[in-house]
């Protein structure tokens, strides 16, 4: 997506977790530099790095990156997220949540109908058991919709489409009885 690239940069200014929260749930955090995410002419030592991280430009007079590692407390990292908002990353997480999701709709409404009174057997093992065969035809269903989508037979091989043959013409229709001549209706 194009939107990405730009996410995907600004991921890269992100601070990297250094350590694990501890008993108090402070954490401590490394900047971008010290981390390997971004490259700057400034901090000579940052250049050593591969050609893929990006080169970003620096303040004139700027030796230092950081002043080391940072703390934060538990209270200050309410809103922090493990992926980035907006990445290629995120957006495959993303991807994996609505897989997800279609399977749960499809349980309680489409395909079948989990709610409350699906299954009339008792007991935790029965329940499993049923719910097992529910999700195995979910599964068959699926894997034949996904057959007939590519065109697949049973080996996973395309099949021959037929060839598209065009529409009869129509017969019987008015033009046929009626008799077409460019001389004008008599009056």
């Amino acid at each position: 997506m194009s939107y990405e690239s730009k996410f995907n940069l600004r991921a890269r200014w992100r601070m990297m977790r250094h350590s694990p929260p501890d008993g108090d749930g402070a954490t401590r955090w490394r900047c971008p530099f010290c981390s390997g995410f971004l490259r700057a002419r400034n901090f000579s030592r940052t250049m050593r790095r591969s050609k893929t991280v990006p080169l970003v430009s620096v303040p004139d007079g700027c030796d230092r990156c950081c002043n080391g590692i940072l703390t934060a407390q538990a209270a200050e990292m309410a809103w922090w997220q493990r992926i980035t908002y907006g990445t290629t990353a995120w957006r495959i997480s993303m991807g994996r949540r609505q897989l997800v999701e279609s399977v749960n709709a499809a349980l309680k409404g489409v395909f079948t109908d989990l709610s409350r009174g699906f299954m009339r057997v008792l007991g935790t093992t029965k329940m499993t058991v049923m719910l097992g065969f529910t999700l195995a035809a979910f599964n068959l269903d699926r894997i034949r919709s996904f057959r007939a989508k590519h065109a697949l037979d049973e080996r996973g091989v395309p099949m021959e489409r037929p060839k598209q043959s065009r529409a009869r013409r129509r017969t019987g229709t008015w033009s046929d009885l009626i008799e077409t001549t460019s001389d004008p209706p008599p009056e």
